[in-house]
């Protein structure tokens, strides 16, 4: 199904999926692939909605078991595509960084995701995430509301994964994700195979392979009181009857 979404794509040439190795040099080569008109994307991203469009097809499938056709799928990430394309036009463009950022440089351009999670014995969960600056103004947060989920770190897990997405989906380049699991930190960090959280832990590092700086880092609970909050919040209200 991959493959057939893939082909539709409107780039100058054609991914060759038979010649990659691994997902960190997939996500390499199609972020070089330049569209073609009209499919009115311009020099702008396409790959990631490609990716996006592809991870919400398989969700469909197999949570609502919804076949999504890979026409309806290409032509989704595409939309999705020109609205991010759209939504650039009213932000001003500022000078370009040196072409080899000094380490101050970076941490100025990095913005910090908390994220969150609350757990229920019923598998419901709460994902919860905050996007700050460095001077600690809040750029967006966010909640989402997920079932069948196992125990209480796979849901951290899945908390960190939205962040990726909501990061990649905002097009941040420099990112400083920020999680109370200390467990989950250090699995992500060890990036060894990890039993309990199956696929979401390759995923993450998958993801994360696109910004240009990211770190995973463990932050006290009383720090992260907001992204707890959401995430709180959005359980409570999914368990309303």
């Amino acid at each position: 199904m991959a493959n057939q979404i893939w082909s539709l794509a409107p780039f100058s040439s054609r991914l060759n999926t038979g010649s990659i190795s691994s997902t960190r040099e997939g996500i390499s080569m199609v972020n070089k692939l330049i569209c073609l008109p009209p499919s009115g994307i311009g020099e702008g991203p396409l790959s990631p909605w490609i990716l996006w469009s592809i991870w919400t097809t398989r969700n469909q499938l197999l949570f609502s078991k919804k076949v999504i056709p890979a026409t309806e799928a290409m032509t989704i990430g595409i939309v999705r595509a020109r609205e991010w394309q759209a939504s650039q036009r009213s932000i001003p463009i500022k000078s370009s960084p040196p072409r080899v950022p000094t380490q101050t440089l970076v941490d100025d351009l990095t913005l910090r995701i908390y994220s969150d999670a609350a757990w229920k014995e019923d598998g419901k969960a709460g994902l919860g995430w905050i996007v700050k600056t460095q001077q600690d103004h809040v750029v967006l947060a966010g909640s989402l509301a997920v079932s069948h989920v196992r125990s209480p770190l796979v849901a951290e897990a899945l908390a960190t994964l939205a962040a990726v997405k909501v990061a990649i989906e905002s097009a941040f380049t420099n990112v400083y994700f920020a999680s109370d699991s200390l467990n989950l930190v250090k699995a992500i960090n060890s990036e060894l195979p990890h039993k309990e959280l199956h696929g979401i832990l390759h995923d993450i590092l998958s993801l994360s392979s696109i910004f240009a700086f990211c770190s995973f880092n463990f932050t006290p609970r009383n720090l992260n009181r907001q992204a707890d909050a959401l995430a709180k919040e959005v359980l409570g209200a999914c368990n309303e009857p």
